[in-house]
C-alpha cells in the first residue's frame, strides 16, 4: 500500500491512500481515495487502469496528482505544476533502487542505512542524471555517520560530491538545499546553513524533511525554541507517518521543558512503529540526561542496542547512564563493545576519556585526552568537556587552551551571543578560566552576559532552565546562596546527570564542605542507589 499526503488550504488535513490491487507485468489498477482524516468522510475516489512503462510512469503520477489537486479545489502555481510534471529519471531500475533506498533510510537503522547508501549508489550508476538519487546518497551517507560508524572524514567528501552533482543537474531542487545545509553545519557555517534550509522550503514547500532538519538546526539556539516546535509540527503535519519526524517533534517538546508532552509523543511513535529504534534511543536520552531516571534510560538503551547493535551513539548513551549509576564494570563492558565497532570513532574517543576520568589516574586521563582531541574536531562540545576534565585535575591554563582550540570565539565578544546559546554551562566555566588566567575584564563581562541569559532570557522561553547548571556562574561570581538554591532546584526536578564530574571543578570549592550541599549529594546518591538496584535485576547482556 502506498500513501500520498496532501495539505490543503481547507481547515482539515486530508490523507490519500493509493492501493494497487492488481499488478501483472505492466498492467496496473490503482484505486485512489480522498478521506477527511478528522471525520473519516470519503470525499472523492477514482480508479485508474493503466499500462505501466518507463515512458509513462511519471505521467501516471502527474495525472493522479493533478486529479487530487482538482478534487481539493487547490490552485497549483506554475512552479508546482512544473514540479508535478518533472520526470526525475526515465530508468525504471534506477527509480526502483531509489525507492528501495528511501524505505531503508526511513528506518534510521545503522545496518539498513548502509544498504540505503548502496541502493542510492546503484541508482546514480544506472542514471547519473538522477538528481534526487544524488541528494539521497548524500543524505543516507550523512545519516550513516550519525547513526553508524562512518567517520565524517569519509562521509563529508561523498556528500559534497553528491550535492554538487545534484545541483549541477537541477539547481532548483529544494531537497538538495536541505542536504547542503547539513554540509554547512558540519563546517560551522550556521548563517549559510539557515539560508539553505529556507531556500529548500521556498523551492519545495511540501518537503517535510526540510522542516524537520530546520527544526533540528534551531536546537542549537535555545531562545528560538518556539520556532523549533513550530517547524517540527509543520514537518509532522506534512508527513504524519514518519517515525523520525514524530521523534523529532517529541525532542522539540523536551527542549522546551515540556517533558510529559515529549514522553507521550515518544510513546505514540513507539506504538505506531514498534521497530523504530530511534524512538527507544530518544527515550533513553530523555530519561538519562534530563529526567535523572538512569535505570529507565538503561532499559530503553538496552532495547535499542538489541534492535540495532551497530548504533555506536546509543552504546555511548548506555555507557553514560552506567557511569551515573556508579556501575563502572558495565560502563567498561559497553566501551569494549564500542571499541569492537570502531576504536577510533569520535564516540569511542569521547567515552574513553570519560572512562579514564572515573579511574582517577591523572597521567592516564591526560594521555587519553591528547589521543582523543584530534578525533573530536567536528564536535567542539566534546572538546570542551575535555577542557572541563583538565580543569578538574587542576590545570586551568591547559583547560583554557583546549577551550580556545575548540572555539577561538570565546575571546571575541561579538561571538558570545551564539556561544552562550550553544554552550551555556561552558560559558560559565570559560568566564572563570579567563578571570583566573589573566583576562579578568573579558571574563567578568562574559560572566555578566551569561548570567543575564540564564536568569532572564532563557526562563522567558522555556521551563526547567536549571538543567543548564547556572550554579557554575553563581559560584564564579561568589554567590553561594544562589548557587545552592539552583542546585536544590535541580534536585527537586531530578536533574541529576553530571553532578559527579562537575563536583571536581574548582569553583565548587566554595560549597564543597557546605552542609546543605553535602545533604544534596547524599540525597542524589540515595536516589541513584534505588536505581542501581533496579538495573542489577535487568538482563544487561554483559555477562557481569
Amino acid at each position: 500500500m502506498l500513501f500520498f499526503f496532501f495539505s490543503s488550504r481547507r481547515r482539515h488535513t486530508r490523507y490519500i491512500s493509493v492501493t494497487g490491487v492488481q499488478t501483472c507485468a505492466l498492467p496496473i489498477w490503482i484505486n485512489v481515495q480522498l478521506i477527511d482524516a478528522e471525520t473519516d468522510e470519503h470525499l472523492w475516489a477514482e480508479i485508474y487502469d493503466r499500462q505501466l512503462s518507463a515512458e509513462n510512469l511519471f505521467a501516471i503520477q502527474s495525472e493522479i496528482s493533478q486529479a487530487i489537486a482538482a478534487a481539493l479545489k487547490a490552485t497549483l502555481s506554475p512552479e508546482e505544476q512544473q514540479r508535478i510534471n518533472t520526470v526525475p529519471t526515465d530508468n525504471l531500475a534506477a527509480y526502483d533502487a531509489y525507492l528501495r533506498g528511501r524505505q531503508l533510510m526511513a528506518t534510521r537503522d545503522s545496518t539498513k542505512l548502509k544498504l540505503a547508501t548502496e541502493a542510492f549508489t546503484e541508482a546514480v550508476e544506472l542514471d547519473p542524471q538522477f538528481a534526487l538519487a544524488w541528494v539521497n546518497l548524500a543524505d543516507s551517507t550523512f545519516l550513516l555517520a550519525g547513526y553508524g560508524t562512518l567517520s565524517n572524514d569519509i562521509s563529508l567528501p561523498i556528500r559534497i560530491n553528491a550535492i554538487e552533482r545534484a545541483m549541477a543537474i537541477d539547481d532548483q531542487l529544494g531537497e538538495a538545499y536541505a542536504s547542503l545545509a547539513q554540509i554547512h553545519e558540519d563546517h560551522f557555517r550556521y548563517a549559510e546553513a539557515e539560508t539553505a534550509l529556507q531556500k529548500s522550503i521556498e523551492l519545495s514547500p511540501n518537503y517535510a524533511t526540510a522542516y524537520h532538519w530546520y527544526s533540528n538546526f534551531l536546537n542549537r539556539f535555545p531562545l528560538r525554541v518556539q520556532e523549533t516546535i513550530a517547524l517540527a509540527q509543520k514537518a509532522a503535519e506534512l508527513d504524519p507517518g514518519s517515525s523520525i519526524i514524530g521523534v523529532n517533534l517529541a525532542g522539540a517538546y523536551a527542549e522546551r521543558g515540556l517533558y510529559s508532552l515529549a514522553e507521550r509523543q515518544f510513546q505514540k511513535v513507539m506504538q505506531l512503529d514498534p521497530e523504530f529504534v530511534q524512538a527507544f534511543i530518544a527515550m533513553a536520552n530523555l530519561n538519562t540526561f534530563t529526567l535523572g531516571k538512569f535505570d529507565i534510560g538503561v532499559e530503553y538503551a538496552l532495547k535499542a542496542s538489541r534492535m540495532d547493535p551497530g548504533n555506536i551513539s546509543n552504546l555511548a548513551l548506555l555507557s553514560a547512564a552506567y557511569t551515573q549509576l556508579g556501575n563502572l564494570a558495565l560502563h567498561e563492558a559497553t566501551l569494549r563493545e564500542m571499541e569492537a565497532l570502531d576504536p577510533n570513532h569520535l564516540w569511542t574517543a569521547f567515552i574513553s576519556v570519560i572512562s579514564s576520568a572515573y579511574r582517577d589516574n591523572p597521567a592516564g586521563i591526560r594521555e587519553t585526552i591528547n589521543w582523543a582531541i584530534p578525533k573530536l574536531e567536528y564536535v567542539p562540545g566534546f572538546i570542551m568537556v575535555m577542557a572541563d576534565i583538565e580543569l578538574g585535575l587542576g590545570d586551568a591554563q591547559r583547560a583554557r587552551e583546549i577551550y580556545l582550540s575548540a572555539h577561538p570565539g570565546w575571546l571575541e565578544p561579538d561571538q558570545w551571543e551564539q556561544l552562550i546559546g550553544q554552550f551555556t554551562s561552558s560559558a560559565c566555566i570559560v568566564s572563570w578560566l579567563l578571570i583566573k588566567t589573566g583576562d579578568a575584564q573579558p571574563g567578568t563581562a562574559l560572566l555578566a552576559r551569561t548570567t543575564t541569559y540564564l536568569d532572564e532570557a532563557l526562563p522567558a522561553v522555556m521551563e526547567h532552565t536549571d538543567r543548564y547548571s547556572p550554579e557554575i556562574c553563581y559560584l564564579t561570581a561568589g554567590d553561594t546562596d544562589k548557587a545552592l538554591f539552583s542546585l536544590a532546584t535541580q534536585l527537586a526536578h531530578n536533574h541529576l546527570f553530571g553532578w559527579d564530574l562537575r563536583h571536581t571543578l574548582p569553583m565548587y570549592d566554595l560549597i564543597r564542605d557546605e552542609p546543605r550541599y553535602l545533604a544534596m549529594l547524599a540525597e542524589r546518591e540515595r536516589r541513584i542507589a534505588v536505581q542501581r538496584e533496579a538495573v542489577a535485576k535487568m538482563d544487561t547482556g554483559a555477562g557481569l
